[in-house]
C-alpha cells in the first residue's frame, strides 16, 4: 500500500499531468479558432481581433477576443459587425463543443441599404452559441439562446426588442442519405418581439410568438459554396419538411405545415396547409401599409371571407393552401404579397427562358396542382 509521500507524488504528477493536458488543449483550441477565421476569410468572410487571452483553468479553457470585427463581401451581403469582446470556451473534457458568448459587450452592426447604410446598436442579457462539431469539421449541434435583446438604430433612434430567442440545429451524420432521409433537423422559438416605428412591418408592430418545427431531406453538401451547396441539394430533389408553423403577429394567428424547396434560381416555392384567424384585420393593415391596393385587399376580403367558417368559438378560421411561388405568396387564388429575394443564386433575369417557373392551379376543394 502507498504510503502517504507515494500519494503526494502521484497525486503530483496527476496534476502536472492535467496542466499539461490544458495548455495542450488551450494551444489546439487557439490554433481552431486561427483555421477558423482563415476559412472564412476564403469564402468572403474577414474576420479580425485582437490578442487572444486563455484563462478558465482548470475546468474550462476560455479565449478572450478584444476587438472583434466581421466585414462581409458584397457577395455575402456585405454587412459589417463589430464588438468589444467575445468568450470562447471549451470543456478539456468535451473539446470539441465550443461555446461562444456575446452578451458581455455592445454589438454595432451596419448593413447596405441604397445609397446610405442602416448602422444598429445590439445588447442582450443572454446571448450564447454553442456548436458542437465533428473531426471532419463538419457542425454536428448548434444551439442558440438570447433573451432580453434590445436593437437601437442609430439614424432614427427606433428600438426593437426582444424577449427571448431559442434556436436548435442537429446534422443527422448519414452514411449515404437518399432524397427523403432526413439529414438536417431545425427547431426556433421566438418570444415577444417589439419592432421599432421605422421598422415598416406589414402588420402590429408585435410579434408575440413563432415557433418552427422543421427538417430538411436530401443531402446538403457542406464542403461546397453556398450557391453550389443549394444547388446540388435541389439537383437532388431536395426539400424542406415543415412539421409546424405558428405565428401569433396580432391581429393575425397562423398554423400551417407543408413543404418548401428552391426554384432554378434558388429562390423559395412551396405549398404550406395552413389554418389562419385574424385575416380581415391583417388585410386591412396590408392594405394601410400599402402592400396591397385598394381593390386587392378588397378582392381579397371577398374571396377570402367566402372561404373562411366560424370555429367553436364563433371566430371565422380559414383553412386554406399557401403557396410561395415566383417570389410571391398566394393564399388560395390571393396573391397575398411580393417575397424579397434572397441573398443566394444567380443574378435575376440571367437564367432566361429556363428561369420561367409553370404556374399551379387550386382546385374547388382547396388542393394545389403544381408542375414540378
Amino acid at each position: 500500500m502507498p504510503s502517504a509521500v507515494g500519494w503526494l507524488v502521484l497525486a503530483a504528477l496527476l496534476a502536472l499531468g492535467y496542466i499539461g493536458y490544458w495548455a495542450f488543449v488551450g494551444m489546439t483550441f487557439r490554433q481552431a479558432i486561427a483555421a477558423t477565421i482563415a476559412a472564412q476569410s476564403a469564402q468572403g468572410l474577414t474576420i479580425t481581433h485582437g490578442p487572444a487571452k486563455l484563462e478558465g483553468f482548470p475546468l474550462r479553457i476560455k479565449a478572450i477576443l478584444s476587438e472583434v470585427s466581421a466585414v462581409a463581401d458584397p457577395a455575402r451581403g456585405g454587412w459589417t459587425w463589430r464588438t468589444d469582446q467575445v468568450v470562447l470556451s471549451v470543456s478539456p473534457m468535451q473539446p470539441r463543443v465550443t461555446r461562444i458568448e456575446l452578451d458581455s459587450a455592445p454589438h454595432r452592426i451596419t448593413l447596405p441599404g441604397g445609397p446610405v447604410s442602416r448602422t444598429l446598436f445590439a445588447r442582450a442579457d443572454e446571448a450564447a452559441i454553442d456548436v458542437a462539431v465533428r473531426g471532419s469539421g463538419v457542425v454536428q449541434e448548434l444551439t442558440a439562446d438570447v433573451s432580453n435583446l434590445r436593437v437601437e438604430s442609430a439614424s432614427a433612434g427606433g428600438v426593437s426588442t426582444l424577449e427571448r430567442l431559442a434556436f436548435d440545429y442537429a446534422h443527422s451524420p448519414l452514411w449515404d442519405p437518399g432524397p427523403r432521409d432526413v439529414t438536417e433537423e431545425v427547431s426556433l422559438t421566438l418570444r415577444n418581439l417589439s419592432l421599432a416605428p421605422d421598422a415598416g412591418v406589414p402588420l402590429g408592430s408585435v410579434i408575440e410568438e413563432v415557433r418552427v418545427e422543421a427538417v430538411a431531406l436530401g443531402p446538403i453538401p457542406h464542403d461546397r459554396s453556398l450557391d453550389q451547396a443549394l444547388a446540388a441539394w435541389r439537383k437532388q430533389d431536395g426539400r424542406v419538411r415543415l412539421d409546424q408553423l405558428s405565428v401569433v403577429w396580432p391581429p393575425l394567428r397562423l398554423q400551417a405545415a407543408g413543404w418548401l424547396g428552391l426554384d432554378v434560381a434558388l429562390q423559395p416555392e412551396g405549398a404550406l396547409n395552413a389554418r389562419i384567424e385574424g385575416f380581415t384585420a391583417a388585410i386591412d393593415s396590408l392594405h394601410d401599409q400599402r402592400v396591397l391596393r385598394g381593390r386587392d385587399a378588397t378582392m381579397a376580403k371577398v374571396l377570402l371571407g367566402g372561404m373562411a367558417r366560424p370555429g367553436p368559438d364563433g371566430i371565422p378560421r380559414l383553412e386554406v393552401p399557401l403557396v410561395v411561388r415566383a417570389q410571391a405568396l398566394w393564399a388560395g387564388p390571393v396573391k397575398v404579397m411580393a417575397l424579397p429575394r434572397m441573398p443566394w443564386g444567380p443574378p435575376p433575369g440571367s437564367l432566361g427562358a429556363e428561369g420561367v417557373r409553370p404556374g399551379f392551379e387550386i382546385d374547388r376543394e382547396g388542393k394545389i396542382r403544381t408542375e414540378q
